[in-house]
């Protein structure tokens, strides 16, 4: 698979950037939340997360499933008040660059933010959307950088798509530095 670049055609519809605007080429989904890495990092952030694990659906340890829980928690608390959770704990026990994915469904219209945790140990965990299927795979949104508590939207800048259906993204957990268990939990409007 292709990794996400602005290096291909001058066709296709422009988005605005933080660091400038980008032309996309057919096939490729623009940007549906803050997207802060260099073209560059976009690229080996795709690629790593084509590249990577799945999240695991095995039952997470009590000790360090209630950890987690309990530190989503928190941050949803401040990050997504008043939303539900939307889909099941993601978590994934990671090496520093190592990626891991799950499958979300995000409804059209609606307003969502992905909050994550991770244990001590792990001292960068970033939070990517990657375009699944049947668009081309490229960074839609992410996470500031430097952060055990990552959170991707805002209660005042969710993330939200106007789609006609709903549009299926990879939640890509990354870890940039330490070592150890990372989670992340979707919350969305009711």
């Amino acid at each position: 698979m292709q990794a996400y670049s602005d290096k291909g055609p001058t066709t296709g519809t422009t988005h605005p950037q933080p660091t400038g605007t980008r032309v996309l080429p057919p096939g490729y989904l623009g940007p549906i939340g803050p997207v802060f890495a260099t073209d560059r990092a976009l690229e080996d952030i795709v690629a790593g997360a084509l590249a990577g694990l799945s999240v695991s659906n095995a039952e997470l340890p009590a000790n360090q499933r209630s950890i987690i829980e309990r530190g989503i928690q928190r941050g949803a608390a401040s990050n997504a008040p008043h939303m539900q959770a939307a889909g099941p704990l993601m978590w994934a026990e990671l090496k520093p660059g190592q990626h891991a994915e799950g499958l979300l469904s995000l409804e059209s219209g609606r307003c969502y933010v992905i909050v994550g945790f991770a244990v001590e140990g792990v001292t960068d965990f970033r939070i990517n959307l990657i375009a699944a299927p049947p668009f081309a795979p490229g960074v839609l949104a992410q996470s500031q950088g430097g952060s055990t508590e990552p959170s991707l939207g805002t209660p005042d800048r969710c993330i939200r798509h106007n789609q006609s259906s709903p549009l299926r993204v990879w939640v890509d957990l990354h870890l940039v530095a330490g070592r150890g268990v990372v989670g992340a939990r979707a919350y969305q409007t009711r």
